[in-house]
């Protein structure tokens, strides 16, 4: 008779003694990170729905608040409490390519109007980044 693939799994959970109580505090635990996540994500949606930065837009200012999600990213400039949000761009010749994970806190950004090269300040340095766009 072959044995169940999972008898060392099953024989380990009957080993720990799950009360309700453990249940209750890990039910609380996923609801309060759950609720957490939402609640950021409702914020951001908010506040950054309608200043996507687009080829007219100009900004300048040093980034005071950055949040990245799935490629995009969301910031606040020290200049103005309006927040803006970026599309992907890559830019090959940077160790951290894209520009979601490029970005920091303290960076300097600028972008003309009616232009799409975005470039970052960064400790005397200057980096180039094009709009959605991606350069090698």
């Amino acid at each position: 008779m072959e044995k169940n693939r999972y008898s060392k799994f099953i024989a380990i959970f009957k080993q720990h003694k799950f009360t309700h109580k453990t249940l209750i505090y890990f039910s609380i635990f996923i609801a309060v990170g759950l609720s957490y996540y939402f609640i950021q994500l409702n914020y951001l949606k908010s506040n950054y729905n309608n200043t996507k930065v687009t080829h007219a837009s100009e900004i300048s200012g040093k980034i005071s608040y950055i949040y990245t999600s799935r490629g995009v990213v969301f910031c606040k400039l020290d200049t103005n409490s309006i927040g803006f949000k970026f599309d992907r761009s890559l830019n090959f010749d940077y160790d951290c390519e894209d520009i979601s994970s490029f970005l920091e806190t303290g960076d300097s950004i600028f972008k003309k109007a009616n232009n799409d090269s975005l470039i970052v300040l960064r400790k005397g340095n200057k980096y180039l980044f094009v709009l959605g766009k991606v350069i090698d």
